[in-house]
């Protein structure tokens, strides 16, 4: 079995701009509720620390990398669903719209908003509250349950495993992450004797598992900062397919 990749957990950030708006301080404790950045290409959270049961009074930071590893950090406070954050010569507003478990974030004017954010990089979107099985610390536990599984030769349990975590946590799940576990679903069901399977779950990258230059099957393309993991998952992706015939 190849090696997997929990991205949140392991990925060493290279971070080329960054730049912040520190507006409030943010308090010791955790934060009441978090959710993460409906996006693949690119990570992003909305924390909140909460006064009651809505928004008001609320403080938040929303943290964003890009693809890049430009970063944008945002702290403030949410008065009637809105936040004013200042420069100089010029103000940010915020607005944090909340519709069932998800919160979309806008600012009031990208000339003025990416300010507060590196090169390239902004902190807009749709934000979803993730199920508690979606945390970095819940994933881990998962992978771990996995490998036990894999190693008994369990693997019915183990793609259950597998795909249970996948399926629920992968609306904010990051591109390579789900390589990482397309590779390990791969493996397991050629080890199960399942080829079908096996092709099935590594179809979308058959382009570039074949192809000679696969960097150029990219779209959008790789960025220098995951070059090196994404070609660690195909170069797994690659000897699973072979298994897969």
């Amino acid at each position: 079995m190849k090696k997997s990749m929990m991205l949140g957990c392991w990925l060493t950030w290279v971070i080329c701009g960054v730049a912040s708006a520190q507006e409030v301080d943010l308090p010791d404790t955790p934060p009441t509720d978090s959710y993460n950045l409906l996006e693949h290409y690119g990570m992003g959270a909305l924390d909140l620390w909460r006064t009651g049961e809505g928004l008001e009074g609320a403080i938040f930071r929303v943290n964003t990398v890009s693809e890049r590893g430009n970063v944008c950090d945002v702290t403030g406070v949410i008065h009637q669903q809105k936040s004013v954050l200042k420069t100089s010569d010029s103000t940010c507003e915020v607005s944090f719209t909340p519709n069932e478990s998800r919160i979309r974030v806008k600012g009031s004017s990208p000339q003025v908003c990416t300010y507060f954010c590196g090169s390239g990089e902004y902190f807009e979107g749709d934000y979803l509250k993730m199920p508690a099985e979606c945390s970095d610390a819940a994933k881990k536990k998962t992978d771990q349950l996995f490998k036990r599984q894999y190693r008994a030769k369990q693997y019915a349990q183990a793609v259950g495993t597998l795909r249970q975590m996948w399926q629920t946590c992968e609306p904010t799940m990051h591109w390579l992450e789900e390589m990482s576990i397309r590779n390990n679903l791969a493996v397991t069901y050629a080890k199960m004797g399942d080829k079908d399977q096996c092709r099935k779950v590594l179809q979308p990258y058959k382009k570039e598992i074949v192809s000679k230059n696969p960097m150029e099957e990219r779209d959008p393309p790789v960025t220098y900062l995951f070059e090196d993991e994404y070609k660690v998952q195909l170069k797994n992706a690659r000897y699973n397919w072979k298994l897969c015939q």
